[in-house]
């Protein structure tokens, strides 16, 4: 491992702090309805302390649940929309939002603060797509997972018990053999997310592919931290970040610019 590796794996001082006085319990011996219960009440409450101050208005932005049916069940789809009285005919960009989880937990409740918050801060229309677990479908999808401080037990628990082909591009893009022709992507990474290296590498083969990247890496935090330690410096870095992201995204994602 390089030197610059090693350096992104030494935890950040605040988080370790905080991580030394947390007791968690080790998620692969919950049952998953009590796991899926107490990850739900966890993140309605952290979301509540850091983004309920700053909620707009409900005057300006409308909600949609709709109930989408797929294969042998259904999905629930939150739309967000701004509302313009100036022009009640303004479309506005598209902003598409799967919820982390690794496939096994969180709803679509589980960012819709913050998606409200930037629907009318950005002025986007959001579509926040639940996915079913994967008790309910085996699928070759790679699912984002949002369980923070993953060993490698829990990594391979969430992931393994999809039932695809771990050799198939649906499962891992790194395994695409061309890149080109994929949109500007924004990447944030954690020093000490399990699938750091695959973020790194995915986003140096878009590079490599002419697309345009813009990356940031939060050394010493793992996976989720900016959920489950909002107070650390990186945290705020990281929320930072990613609206500068975002602005990057909708105005063109300039190369120029990328590394801004």
């Amino acid at each position: 491992m390089s030197e610059e590796r090693q350096n992104l794996s030494q935890p950040d001082p605040e988080y370790a702090a905080l991580l030394a006085s947390t007791t968690l319990p080790p998620l692969q011996k919950l049952d998953i309805k009590v796991l899926r219960e107490g990850f739900d009440k966890s993140i309605a409450a952290i979301t509540r302390e850091i983004y309920g101050p700053r909620l707009p208005s409900e005057s300006e932005y409308r909600v949609e649940d709709h109930m989408v049916p797929v294969e042998g069940a259904q999905i629930t789809v939150r739309c967000l929309v701004p509302i313009s009285k100036a022009d009640k005919a303004r479309t506005f960009p598209l902003f598409y939002w799967i919820h982390g989880g690794g496939g096994r937990l969180g709803t679509v409740e589980m960012d819709d603060l913050l998606l409200r918050t930037i629907c009318v801060e950005f002025q986007i229309t959001v579509v926040n797509i639940e996915y079913r677990y994967k008790s309910e479908l085996r699928s070759v999808e790679e699912l984002a997972t949002s369980t923070p401080l993953l060993n490698k037990e829990s990594l391979y628990e969430c992931y393994n018990d999809q039932g695809g082909d771990p050799f198939n591009p649906e499962s891992s893009p790194l395994l695409y053999p061309s890149h080109i022709g994929l949109p500007p992507t924004y990447f944030q990474v954690c020093g000490l997310d399990l699938l750091r290296d695959e973020g790194l590498l995915y986003e140096r083969l878009l590079r490599e592919a002419g697309i345009t990247t813009k990356l940031d890496v939060y050394p010493g935090v793992p996976h989720g931290f900016h959920m489950f330690f909002p107070k650390i410096k990186q945290a705020a870095k990281y929320e930072e970040d990613f609206r500068k992201g975002l602005v990057w995204l909708l105005n063109g994602a300039r190369e120029d610019e990328a590394n801004a």
